[in-house]
């Protein structure tokens, strides 16, 4: 993705940048920490071509960034505010970014629901202009504009400055989680094309483990928590899943199908265990277990050996291990007709049967539902859609 040939960058007699080589590969994520003053901004600044490098060079993608802007197109990056068009809303300033990029109002208007809770309701809709905004909410028009063309190299120079603990906790989310899941279903032996069965009700869990499935060109095949023993068994033989994710509350009947299911494939499927408390931070996660009676089935886990294991051990088993997630995006030759995720009918008119949708029937769904709403996208406009991930939605 970036590399660095040779660069160095001199202000007087102080070098600023020394750099002989160093390559950053696509999907790495990368934290420069240093003093004040040690280079990390004029890093940066060479990699983005906006200060000329005294020699050497930087590439990205193969294109060497000081002559020729088609680079451009997949990046985004925010070093600090200069970048904002400070007289404008942050509405005028996203549709101007949206227009360099090729984007309608109406696509960044979709763009910008993602970044809601992170708004946190003070950034749109406030009739003011950036200059009049805090730092901390300029950094969050800043970030959101960074990353609203979808780059595929985000660069970010502090971007925790001026942020309130609840939005930089967002962002560490986002960055984090979905990586962790990925690099923890490597680790299990899960790999481009596999499926694992998410039984899970809406947690965040099963949140981090779709996204890390598809980052790895696996599958989710995605069922009701709520599915007898028997169901469970025939979903797992039919999408010869090769691991279960499920809830706690879950797991006597979800492990007992996961063993049925593997002496009819031949192979044992390893069952995580997560529950809610695994979502929360410490103390609310000690709370949760003092006023709830936590399953029975889970003193049965560490009998289990390799068989079952807590979502903890789970997400330690990818930070200890020497497999890490390799990513299988378009870029590395995915087909939008590859399968992303398998769902299940109701069975009303029989047995229940798979459905395999693509990441093209994905968006369409997306597009389809608007259609229906009847209801024309416009600034300010805001569906509740709080379903099952299980369903589809």
């Amino acid at each position: 993705m970036i590399t660095i040939n040779n660069l160095l960058k001199q202000f007087g007699e102080t070098k600023a940048v020394d750099i002989d080589n160093y390559v950053i590969n696509q999907g790495d994520m990368l934290g420069l920490v240093g003093n004040n003053g040690a280079g990390k901004t004029t890093l940066f600044r060479l990699i983005l071509d906006l200060l000329q490098a005294d020699n050497g060079n930087v590439t990205i993608d193969g294109i060497d960034v000081s002559k020729s802007e088609e680079w451009k197109k997949t990046t985004g990056e925010f070093i600090d505010d200069g970048f904002l068009i400070d007289y404008l809303t942050p509405e005028e300033y996203f549709y101007f970014i949206g227009k360099v990029y090729g984007l309608s109002k109406q696509e960044i208007d979709e763009r910008l629901q993602p970044f809601e809770h992170f708004m946190n309701g003070e950034v749109i809709g406030q009739k003011k202009y950036i200059r009049n905004y805090s730092a901390g909410n300029k950094q969050k028009i800043g970030i959101i504009s960074a990353m609203i063309h979808h780059p595929q190299l985000l660069i970010l120079d502090e971007p925790f400055n001026f942020l309130d603990p609840t939005s930089q906790s967002v962002i560490k989310q986002l960055l984090k989680k979905t990586d962790e899941a990925a690099d923890a279903l490597a680790a299990m032996g899960v790999k481009k094309g596999d499926a694992v069965t998410i039984s899970l009700p809406n947690v965040p869990q099963a949140l981090f483990c779709f996204y890390g499935l598809s980052k790895i060109g696996a599958v989710p095949s995605m069922i009701h928590p709520l599915s007898s023993e028997n169901e469970i068994t025939r979903y797992l033989v039919l999408s010869k899943s090769v691991a279960l994710v499920t809830l706690d509350m879950f797991f006597g009947k979800n492990f007992r199908a996961a063993e049925e299911a593997g002496r009819i494939l031949g192979r044992k499927i390893p069952t995580v265990v997560t529950g809610v408390a695994d979502a929360l931070g410490a103390a609310k996660s000690v709370l949760f277990r003092i006023v709830t009676k936590k399953n029975k089935e889970l003193k049965k886990l560490p009998e289990l050996g390799d068989d079952a294991v807590t979502w903890k051990k789970f997400i330690s088993g990818g930070k200890t291990g020497n497999t890490k997630a390799q990513r299988y995006g378009f870029k590395e030759g995915k087909s939008e007709d590859e399968t992303a995720v398998i769902l299940y009918s109701g069975g009303t008119t029989g047995t229940a049967k798979g459905i395999m949708l693509t990441d093209l029937n994905m968006c369409a769904e997306a597009y389809q539902t608007l259609a229906a709403s009847g209801e024309t996208r416009v600034p300010g406009l805001k569906m509740l859609s709080v379903r099952p991930l299980f369903h589809g939605f």
